[in-house]
């Protein structure tokens, strides 16, 4: 059922090209570049979700935080809460609206030039994740 959906479960991430990796989940996928410098953590506590993130950022203490995304009953608009959001898609299947979650600050190293570069870079493509946007990154398979 809709209320037993977990966003944690069976991730995982296939090279589907030289340029693009897939972080494929339980009904959506989302294409990224594939640059081999982010990856997923889980939060599997009562609100789950799945969150992608830079990992040289992460390593140096910065958080790295790309986006993080929330699978949330069709009539839940807690979402609204939150600063910067967008619907990334929504599955009549699953009975979810999948929520993509932005950062509001900087999670990277603004002193380590590699860093200034890719952070951004990565961060400019999750931020076209939206229901509305057909090349979004995010597309739901079921």
């Amino acid at each position: 059922s809709a209320r037993d959906y977990d966003i944690t479960k069976g991730i995982s991430i296939e090279k589907k090209s030289d340029e693009y990796a897939v972080l494929k989940g339980d009904g959506f996928e989302i294409t990224m570049p594939n640059t081999g410098t982010w990856s997923y953590k889980t939060n599997t506590g009562e609100e789950k979700s799945l969150e992608l993130y830079y990992m040289p950022a992460e390593e140096a203490g910065f958080g790295g935080t790309l986006v993080t995304l929330m699978a949330l009953d069709m009539d839940d608009t807690s979402y609204e809460k939150f600063p910067s959001y967008a619907i990334a898609g929504e599955s009549k299947a699953l009975g979810k609206r999948f929520i993509a979650l932005f950062v509001t600050d900087v999670q990277c190293d603004p002193n380590d030039k590699t860093q200034a570069t890719e952070y951004p870079e990565l961060m400019h493509y999750v931020e076209s994740i939206n229901s509305t946007n057909a090349r979004s990154p995010f597309q739901l398979t079921e």
